[in-house]
């Protein structure tokens, strides 16, 4: 990884100092440079203040634009970056584990957002063995706090990165010559979290300075927190598994900035970026679940089966056979994750009369995956009550008693023998680019823009499976022997009176140890999960700006090309084969806005976008098998990008300088998408080779999205203040036969609002978020529907003083169970609890 030993000076260095969220910021113009002179600067401080900036943001820009600023950031409950986004108008979020993970733009797949740090991508990697490798940013790596700003591209200009159908996100960092010299800032912070019943600590710190001559600055930040995760879900896969699941998670996250910043003139201004972050995110799961797949008996269905669907009863008793395979079973897994993220960029600018030059270059480099991941079943055989009718699931053996782990054997046959293995990943991406801005004096262009931008992409992981040489140690253990304790009771929210209550767990740690000094851990490389994929882009872009006496806007053209090679094993796991593919897209886009009145703005813009398909839907890889059902995904090396073209209309009244209406209607109208085909072919498992049921990806036909969005923003004058919006989003789409197809992510309604009052002394806010049902693609072969849900969190912040406050904050306030259906019957598929969260914090400024 780059520079490990200098990450660790950083670390030396910067603990007991902070990272800033209050003082001096700069209102973000949409080039992503600093406003410029024209553009009022305003002081970022207090929530007033911060809303001024993003407005301020948005009104000059000459794209669709939002904005979150500086501390508007940290004084929300965000806790990361996609919590803040959430309160912007056109931005739907879905949350794992009660913190936002991925950002939807006007009711597009999460997929399709493109998030870069600075202007670049950033490499990620997820921690869950089953995580697809996407191409959008994994929120969980980046503290709030290390973020000025955050700017949300909902219209595309030709400078900016391909990749986003439904939007761009671009995170900025701070610099130091923006701040004054010797600014500290310090937090430290406590959290409760209802279902763990555990408090976590958190800090955060930063220095910055700059000499007298302000030609030289260097900036040093930090971030640390824990999190103790726990969350209770019931799960349904009928005829697979029903039953609750108990998901215990310790995250350690570590974060570290430094940048260095030379401006020796008025033409030279260079910078020097670093920035890491590392997520351990050690987990179990434990799913106490009757199998009904398991057993020969007749199932009693006490009450009537979902409308058109007569394999899945509603209500009923399970009856066992008895038989080898048990089909009553706390199905755990342990996992240890440790994810890191690093990235090092240079930025060169060069400001001449007329013309301006900027070279920037780097590395960004991630790992992650699976550390270790150990899997055993515990159980026998009993006959079970169940009850899956409205939102609710409950599940109940009648014959076992689940807090007795003596009656919890470790299954060891063919099939639910205990497991270990590994899945590493990893992704990383080199860059360099070249833009020139050519002042011009000719009618009504101002300036003319162009530049060239290379980029150098892999990702890769790896699938490490176990033999056992002594398997027969396995034999005669129960939970009992590997004692982890009690679960918390299941589903206070939501279980219906057949929940059961606890269950035992195993310890996995002591299983873990036993593994290797008892039963002895082989291991091997499992070729089927193998996969490399390279990607090769290259850009030219041309843009024109221009202006009159009551409007401006730009217009320019984008090429892009892409060369492919997808290496996997081949079907019989013996040699290596490559895949290659290519394509290359125009893409125009324009830009105006018109001035009605001073305080009035009408903005248009087209322009053709295009997004590539997330790096799992193009790898030949195996992944996400179940023996049982012999069915696995396998992506398709094949696919063509999303493409599509839209237009937007809107109107934007700037009542003061802190206020605002506006109303915006989009269309997107999408020429391909990908969507899942399921295809019978033979796969080499180690287990079970013959013809499975194997999911992979195909590009579907036509679609489109179309909507608006209403956004009323105001500050009253006597410290209250509102900030409200609404959108409506309507997403279809047809495969290539011409069927109707899902399309991923889109909530037809979405709304928010935050309600704030701030004086010298307080500064508090709630805040309400709401979206309708949506699809949230398939598991199993049936898709997931997620269900409307909605969020209040809240915060109050007391300014001690001048230099210090002290801030309350809560999260899911209404404690928000997240339910899914199976989509095409009211059936209940999944219901999440993640409980409330609280936060008691201090920080200091100077």
């Amino acid at each position: 990884m780059l520079a490990n030993n200098f990450k660790k000076s950083l670390l030396a260095a910067n603990i007991g100092l902070a990272l800033t969220a209050g003082v001096s910021g700069v209102a973000v113009a949409d080039s992503g440079t600093q406003v410029q002179e024209d553009v009022e600067v305003i002081e970022v401080r207090g929530i007033r203040r911060s809303l001024e900036a993003s407005l301020n943001t948005k009104r000059f820009a000459n794209s669709v634009v939002d904005a979150v600023t500086a501390e508007d950031i940290g004084d929300f409950p965000d806790k990361n970056i996609a919590d803040s986004l959430q309160r912007i108008s056109g931005v739907q979020i879905s949350k794992d584990f009660g913190e936002g993970s991925q950002v939807s733009i006007r009711g597009t797949d999460p997929d399709l957002t493109k998030t870069q740090l600075n202007g670049q991508t950033v490499a990620s990697t997820g921690w869950y063995v089953l995580d697809p490798a996407r191409r959008s940013f994994n929120f969980e790596l980046m503290p709030s706090e290390m973020v000025s700003a955050l700017e949300v591209y909902k219209t595309p200009q030709a400078k900016l990165d391909e990749g986003g159908v439904g939007g761009t996100i671009i995170m900025r960092t701070r610099k130091p010559l923006d701040l004054d010299s010797n600014s500290f800032f310090g937090s430290i912070e406590a959290q409760y979290s209802e279902l763990s019943e555990s408090t976590d600590p958190a800090f955060s710190g930063l220095a910055s300075w700059k000499n007298e001559k302000e030609t030289f600055g260097i900036l040093g930040a930090i971030s640390s927190s824990e999190r103790h995760t726990v969350r209770h879900q019931g799960e349904n896969y009928w005829t697979w598994g029903n039953g609750v699941a108990h998901f215990d998670q310790e995250r350690e996250r570590t974060a570290y900035d430094i940048t260095a910043q030379w401006a020796p003139n008025d033409s030279w201004d260079v910078t020097a970026h670093y920035f890491t972050t590392e997520l351990k995110a050690d987990n179990q799961n434990s799913n106490y679940l009757i199998m009904p797949g398991r057993s020969t008996a007749a199932i009693d269905a006490t009450g009537v089966y979902v409308s058109g669907d007569t394999s899945t009863p509603v209500t009923g008793f399970h009856r066992t056979d008895g038989l080898t395979d048990a089909d009553a079973v706390v199905d755990a897994y342990y996992r240890e994750a440790t994810m890191e993220t690093e990235v090092l960029d240079f930025q060169v600018n060069y400001v001449a009369d007329d013309y301006t030059v900027s070279v920037q270059f780097g590395k960004t480099e991630a790992t992650g995956g699976t550390d270790r991941e150990i899997g055993a079943q515990w159980g026998g055989h009993s006959d079970a009550e169940f009850e899956i009718n409205g939102s609710g699931l409950g599940h109940r053996w009648t014959d076992i008693d689940a807090t007795d782990g003596t009656q919890l054997k470790l299954m060891n046959d063919a099939d639910m023998a205990p497991s270990w293995s590994r899945s590493p990943k990893y992704d990383e991406e080199a860059y360099f680019q070249v833009d020139l801005n050519y002042a011009l004096d000719a009618g009504i262009w101002t300036s003319f823009e162009a530049g060239f931008k290379i980029r150098d992409h892999e990702t890769g992981q790896k699938k490490i499976a176990s033999n056992f040489t002594n398997q027969a140690a396995f034999n005669g253990k129960s939970v009992a022997d590997f004692n982890g304790g009690l679960t918390e009771s299941m589903l206070p929210e939501s279980g219906p009176g057949l929940t059961v209550d606890k269950f035992l767990t195993p310890d996995h740690a002591k299983l873990a140890q036993f593994m290797v000094s008892d039963a002895g851990v082989e291991e091997f490389e499992d070729r089927s999960g193998y996969s490399l994929l390279e990607e090769d882009h290259l850009a030219f872009y041309v843009q024109g700006n221009f202006e009159g006496e009551n409007y401006r806007g730009n217009i320019g053209l984008r090429h892009v090309s892409t060369d492919l090679t997808a290496t996997a094993y081949d079907p019989l796991l013996k040699n290596l084969e490559n895949t290659e593919s290519d394509y290359s897209e125009l893409l125009p886009s324009a830009n105006i806005a018109y001035s009605l009145e001073e305080d009035i703005i009408i903005r248009a813009a087209a322009a053709k976008v295009l997004a590539r398909p997330k790096y799992t839907d193009l790898s030949p890889a195996y992944s996400g098998a179940n023996a049982t059902l012999q069915q696995i995904n396998q992506g398709n090396p094949t696919l063509n990008p999303f493409l599509a073209t839209q237009f937007d209309l809107g109107a934007e009244w700037y009542f003061n300088e802190s206020s605002l209406v506006s109303f915006t209607f989009f269309f997107k109208d999408l020429e391909s998408f990908v969507l899942p085909a399921t295809v019978t072919k033979f796969v080499p498992d180690a287990d079970r080779p013959g013809d499975w049921t194997v999911t992979t990806k195909e590009n579907g036909g036509n679609g489109e999205v179309k909507g608006f969005e209403v956004q009323y923003q105001q500050d009253f004058g006597n410290g209250f203040g509102i900030v409200t919006n609404y959108t409506y989003s309507d997403a279809s789409g047809e495969d290539k036969n011409g069927k109707q197809a899902d399309l991923v992510g889109n909530s037809e309604n979405t709304f928010n609002i935050s309600g704030y009052y701030e004086n010298d002394l307080i500064a508090t806010r709630l805040a309400y978020n709401w979206r309708d049902e949506y699809f949230n693609g398939s598991t199993f072969g049936t898709p997931d529907v997620a269900s409307e849900r909605g969020y209040v969190d809240a915060s109050i912040v007391y300014h001690l003083n001048e230099n210090i406050d002290i801030s309350f904050e809560a999260v899911n306030l209404l404690n928000e169970v997240e339910h899914t259906t199976a989509g095409v019957t009211p059936l209940t598929k999944f219901n999440a609890e993640n409980g409330r969260r609280y936060f008691l914090g201090m920080s200091f400024r100077y």
